[in-house]
């Protein structure tokens, strides 16, 4: 499938930068300037795009429409998951997916000994992190409310489906499992991380609000960002969920519009 943002403006202004938040694969990017096309392959594991203002700097332009092209497909739970084990060293890559981000801590007493009373009785580590993932299901009631940290909402036992995803989360990481929150439009779900036999690591998919999915994606979507703790440069904290952001100058303040959609695929 192919998303489009477009960003419209009701004055003329120069783009001084403009970014993708998420992490794309692989991406091929047409940008359309009032009818001056460019296109080029971008790097892989994208976050950010700097060099917009090279190419539209000298343009006076209303409107710009990105085109991504996204190849998406489903994931299958693996048919052994006793082969699956919480990695003993947690790579340095992964140390984003371990630790306290914006919103999502496990530094509570009560929260630590839930998860150590979850793991008692499991005979393998693919059943502690669905006993972590039933338990959020099974004891946190959907709110349609604004997002909390993980810790009022481990105490409150409520919370929005954001909530419930970085809940889940925290209490992943405060049994030294790996995970992170994955956005796609208009919703979140989490992703865990654990070794294969051979020490090959997995991001395993769940889907904790809403329908129950376990270590499987019957639904593909767009992937807008996977990862809760990022910097930007716009913003002095780190940031939980990098929003669209878009900055200029000219002759009057833009003012931007914000348009995403679903094309259907060539």
């Amino acid at each position: 499938t192919a998303s489009w943002c477009s960003a419209a403006m009701e004055s003329d202004c120069s783009i001084t930068r403009a970014f993708s938040s998420g992490h794309i694969d692989r991406v091929k990017q047409l940008i359309n300037l009032n009818n001056a096309k460019c296109i080029w392959q971008l790097p892989s594991k994208l976050r950010r795009i700097n060099q917009l203002h090279r190419v539209c700097s000298d343009l006076s332009l209303k409107n710009i429409i990105r085109t991504f092209d996204v190849t998406t497909s489903q994931i299958n739970a693996p048919p052994d998951s006793t082969v699956f084990n919480i990695p003993k060293r947690i790579p340095r890559e992964l140390k984003d997916y371990t630790g306290v981000s914006p919103q999502i801590s496990y530094r509570n007493a009560k929260l630590r000994n839930q998860v150590k009373e979850l793991l008692l009785d499991k005979s393998n580590d693919w059943e502690k992190v669905e006993a972590i993932f039933d338990w959020v299901r099974d004891n946190v009631e959907y709110r349609n409310e604004e997002p909390d940290d993980s810790v009022s909402v481990f105490r409150k036992k409520s919370g929005c489906s954001e909530d419930l995803v970085g809940l889940f989360v925290a209490m992943c990481r405060a049994a030294k499992i790996p995970a992170r929150m994955v956005w796609v439009e208009g919703a979140q779900y989490a992703e865990f991380y654990l070794e294969d036999d051979t020490k090959k690591g997995h991001w395993f998919p769940c889907n904790v609000a809403g329908r129950r999915e376990f270590g499987s994606n019957a639904e593909p979507r767009v992937i807008m960002q996977k990862g809760d703790n990022i910097k930007v440069p716009e913003k002095q904290s780190r940031q939980k969920f990098c929003a669209e952001f878009v900055s200029g100058s000219g002759k009057s303040k833009p003012v931007v519009k914000f348009i995403r959609d679903l094309l259907p695929a060539d």
